[in-house]
């Protein structure tokens, strides 16, 4: 325990605790200058502008003549979504008190219209989409809750986007920088000697270096991310904590060959429950993390050398995961790591669309971030207990 608090208070003292801190709280400061912007661009106004260049767009694509009768029918579903949204954007402008009520009911009408239109076309996809959107109505109508108005910032439901958009690269890399150095460092200031001089196991040693990361990351990005929260409540409005959220779509591969969302697979839980299990799955996502930095640290005799192998395997693992996924690894993805590191998209069941696979999950990424951080802490271990220290 004495260990542990020691490598706690160095890596406080440490200037890359300051970096990693720093870096965190301008990450989420312009995560919260982009949410006001972003609800800025869904006011009635500038979001009919907006559809209006969208239209035209689908048009020519409609008409064009290479076009299959699939991807026609596509385009012309969704002009209907956008001409329909359109149609209630200017009904906003013109009666800001428009019964909500109604306006639900309207929009269930037209979801279940669009749903019937994607059943000739087979897009599944489609259909388990407007069902989420169709049961959200109805929890809201059910429960008497005014729907949230997409050019209003909404701390609950906006800190959703955030964690999603930070998950991906910019934590994982955060966590890097405050472990890359945990055993190099030793080496490279020569305090290595020192440290193997005290009467401490080196198991014991190792354990604290790991814990200490462990620790320091998940209790620092915890408290910052609820602080930002409530920021972002206080300037702008918290909204509704029970405010209803779709997630758990699950999927699998239709009679056609592709990869479907299955019938009513989706379901609803309050926006509160949905940030926590985020939040908490975000500790189980950086355990491996740490694990494999203290692995390479512990190889490496430079910080340097630590720090660029690190840095180039969390950031090519995140781009083939989330930015450009191989298809040739879609059998592979929910078994690595790295491809739970987006909480978001793994509770809401879209990370398994996006990988082409159907078993990602929060159970199995519990499982699979535990195997990974058991191998990597292990062979570290073993690796720091039989080096010879000269």
């Amino acid at each position: 325990m004495k260990l542990l608090k020691v490598e706690i208070y160095k890596l406080v003292k440490s200037k890359k605790y300051i970096i990693f801190i720093l870096s965190l709280i301008i990450m989420l400061v312009f995560s919260g200058v982009g949410l006001y912007k972003n609800a800025q661009n869904e006011k009635p106004e500038i979001k009919i502008k907006n559809n209006e260049k969208l239209l035209v767009d689908y048009r020519v694509k409609a008409q064009d003549e290479n076009l299959s009768e699939d991807m026609k029918r596509n385009y012309e579903q969704k002009i209907k979504v956008v001409e329909k949204e359109n149609e209630e954007l200017e009904e906003e402008i013109k009666n800001p008190n428009y019964n909500w009520k109604i306006k639900l009911e309207k929009e269930n009408k037209f979801l279940k219209e669009g749903i019937e239109s994607a059943k000739i076309a087979l897009d599944y996809n489609q259909i388990e989409e407007n069902n989420g959107k169709i049961k959200i109505n109805k929890y809201l109508l059910d429960n008497n809750l005014e729907p949230r108005k997409k050019y209003e910032v909404s701390s609950y439901l906006d800190m959703k986007e955030v964690l999603g958009s930070l998950n991906v690269i910019f934590l994982p890399m955060l966590v890097v920088i405050l472990a890359y150095d945990s055993i190099s460092g030793e080496y490279q200031n020569s305090t290595i000697k020192y440290l193997m001089a005290k009467p401490i196991k080196r198991s014991s040693i190792i354990l604290a270096k790991f814990l200490s990361a462990f620790l320091l990351a998940s209790i620092s990005i915890f408290l910052l991310e609820i602080i930002f929260l409530i920021i972002v409540g206080i300037i702008f409005k918290f909204g509704d904590y029970m405010y209803p959220v779709i997630v758990g779509t699950r999927y699998n591969i239709d009679k056609l060959g592709n990869l479907s969302a299955i019938n009513n697979s989706s379901y609803i839980i309050p926006i509160y429950k949905y940030l926590i299990k985020s939040l908490m799955f975000q500790f189980v996502a950086i355990l491996p993390i740490i694990a494999l930095s203290l692995l390479i640290s512990e190889e490496c005799s430079t910080n340097g050398s630590s720090l660029i192998i690190n840095a180039t395997i969390n950031i090519v693992a995140s781009i083939i995961t989330f930015i450009t996924p191989l298809n040739f690894l879609k059998n592979i993805y929910p078994f690595w790591f790295t491809s739970y590191n987006n909480s978001i998209s793994i509770i809401d069941g879209i990370i398994n669309l996006k990988l082409s696979t159907t078993n990602i999950s929060l159970k199995l990424g519990l499982i699979v971030c535990s195997i990974w951080t058991i191998i990597f802490y292990y062979i570290a271990h073993r690796k720091f207990i039989k080096k010879d220290v000269v």
